[in-house]
């Protein structure tokens, strides 16, 4: 297939640099390669084990890939089905060549090319519209011009498939079909055809001809009967590993069940974190017991939500990959306003420290800026030729993280350029700013880079080895990743020594919040669940499974945590005191 649209370096296979079909992310580098890179790593003989330890190197960072390094990059499989290509073979998808030129022409015709069941799956309907590379997959199936090899022998030349029939009919390699008990004739179809009827291998086989057949196929019956042994083997220790698991598994039931009948009280805070939420009384932190329970959702979208914001006065955005981007009231369930980007998939959204802008993170490498009372756009921003992945914002910049860069933009300067990073050789996957400190953090690849504010200075860098970082937290004195391996890691601030891992996700940490007194984490996976942990004890307080699919985003509205995911919603949770009331007590002591 031939690609008709420019092609986003992130949509190309790190190794051969071609369309990156089938997608596969690597877990320690964080880049992906396509399915024909992949299948170099497969196990070529499914009854040994002679390359299962055999990989190649990311050409990019030279870190070693494995087969069970890969998983599933749907993000990038998504975008590289809707490229339009063109069918090499009998131009289907071009725009200018009309798909009803059938034989004689460059093109298919949809009466020719496909059945009528999947015609109009996989042919464009009108010269303008496009074949797609998700629709190529089943189109090159049954393209009538796909090459094909002549079934007589291997000796003939590939040629087209609706040439073919007329091919058999001239081929003079063709077979008797009882060639595979020991007739040798071969020449034309037609004499052929009249040999089989009198052939004398169709009936009356003597002994010694089934012999040497069934001889024939003893090398091969040795070879399944080897193999099965193996097969035995590997299911043997199969088992052992699944037993392995199923203990695992109940070690962290125990471990739940101590979760739910544990009454200690959370440690008090250190005198300097104590300190810090001295001077702020506006910071509060729950407390024990309590519980968050689904209060509503919003639908409205038409495609997965990746991004969300709230306005100091409490109104949420979230943006989505419909191309809109929509403004909720959490008190009313209300939807405000929608607007219409059309500037591509809505990726991230920043609004500005006095809430007065919103900025839009797009696929299209664009950043767009609406006032947040009349929803006018007043400024967009070509900023580069990658998706924007994450913004941050404080009262002088705007940053921005893309495939490999970041960047601060001045906000008293019409967003020009104020600021770059060295090149980072990873997508920049999240950025959280701690504006006291004057400090900026992202997660690019395996690495968490620490930079000044504004001039973005690097500072430190933590490395973290633990797998791909998607999610960043920072609290007072913690550095909190949350990675592709399902695990959430927790770092010093200032000697940067790994503190320790929260295990409880069954898919890559993707979102990450904590409590307005930074005792509390909040997780959300692309499991579709969030986790609430005490960072105090390292133990789980709660799992809130509410969403069909990846949870993208998690923000705070007032004391509501709000969600948005996959499954095109946004949900609402309220906190629960589950305290007694000092009236219950009071009625108890009376009684």
């Amino acid at each position: 297939m031939e690609c008709l649209e420019k092609v986003d370096p992130a949509l190309r296979c790190a190794l051969c640099k071609a369309i990156a079909v089938g997608a596969q992310l690597s877990r320690r580098c964080g880049h992906s390669f396509c399915k024909r890179c992949v299948a170099k790593l497969r196990i070529h003989d499914a009854m040994t084990e002679q390359r299962v330890n055999q990989g190649f190197v990311c050409p990019i960072d030279q870190q070693p890939i494995t087969q069970g390094l890969l998983i599933q990059n749907k993000s990038v499989q998504d975008q590289v089905g809707a490229l339009r290509v063109r069918c090499k073979y009998c131009g289907c998808g071009e725009p200018s060549v009309a798909p009803d030129q059938g034989e004689s022409g460059s093109s298919c015709s949809p009466k020719a090319c496909h059945s009528p069941r999947t015609r109009a799956r996989t042919h464009p309907s009108s010269p303008s519209q496009s074949l797609t590379v998700r629709l190529y997959e089943i189109h090159a199936d049954v393209c009538t011009h796909r090459p094909v090899q002549c079934p007589n022998s291997s000796d003939c030349l590939t040629l087209p498939y609706n040439q073919l029939k007329e091919h058999l009919t001239h081929c003079k390699r063709a077979r008797c079909r009882f060639s595979v008990l020991g007739c040798p004739e071969e020449g034309l179809l037609e004499p052929i055809l009249k040999h089989q009827e009198e052939c004398m291998y169709q009936k009356g086989l003597d002994s010694s001809f089934t012999q040497g057949v069934v001889h024939s196929f003893q090398p091969r019956l040795d070879q399944l009967m080897q193999q099965m042994e193996l097969l035995t083997q590997r299911a043997t220790q199969l088992d052992q590993k699944v037993s392995h698991t199923l203990e695992s598994g109940h070690a962290f039931e125990k471990i739940m069940d101590q979760i739910k009948v544990s009454e200690q009280e959370p440690p008090e805070l250190e005198d300097s974190t104590e300190a810090e939420l001295s001077d702020r009384d506006d910071i509060l932190d729950f407390q024990m017991p309590f519980t968050f329970k689904s209060k509503g959702l919003f639908r409205g979208h038409q495609g997965p939500i990746w991004a969300l914001a709230v306005s100091p006065d409490e109104r949420v955005f979230t943006g989505s990959s419909d191309e809109t981007i929509k403004c909720w009231d959490v008190s009313s369930f209300a939807c405000l306003s929608t607007i219409e980007c059309k500037q591509g998939v809505v990726h991230c959204l920043c609004i500005s420290v006095d809430g007065s802008l919103l900025f839009v993170g797009t696929s299209s490498g664009k950043i767009l800026c609406y006032n947040t009372s009349t929803f006018q756009q007043t400024a967009v921003v070509n900023v580069g030729e990658s998706i924007i992945s994450c913004l941050a914002v404080d009262e002088n910049h705007l940053y921005f993280g893309s495939f490999g860069i970041i960047k601060a933009l001045d906000l008293a300067q019409e967003l020009k350029q104020a600021a770059t990073t060295p090149e980072l050789n990873h997508w920049v996957r999240d950025l959280k700013l701690q504006i006291k400190q004057q400090l900026l953090y992202s997660a690019s690849g395996v690495n968490v880079n620490v930079w000044r504010a504004g001039s973005l200075q690097p500072l430190k860098e933590f490395k973290t080895e633990f797998g791909s970082v998607r999610s960043l937290c920072t609290t007072f004195n913690l550095l909190i990743t949350g990675t592709h391996n399902q695990n959430i890691h927790i770092y010093d601030m200032e000697s940067a020594e790994h503190q320790g891992k929260l295990v409880g996700h069954l898919s890559a940490v993707l979102a990450m919040t904590h409590s307005p007194g930074g005792q509390f984490l909040f997780c959300g996976g692309g499991d579709g669940s969030i986790t609430i942990w005490d960072l105090q004890c390292g133990l789980q307080v709660q799992i809130i499974s509410r969403h069909e699919a990846d949870v993208n985003a998690l923000a705070w509205c007032g004391d509501k945590l709000l969600s948005v995911g996959s499954d095109a919603t946004l949900r609402v949770y309220k906190f629960m005191d589950m305290r007694p009331r000092v009236d219950d007590d009071l009625q108890l002591s009376g009684n």
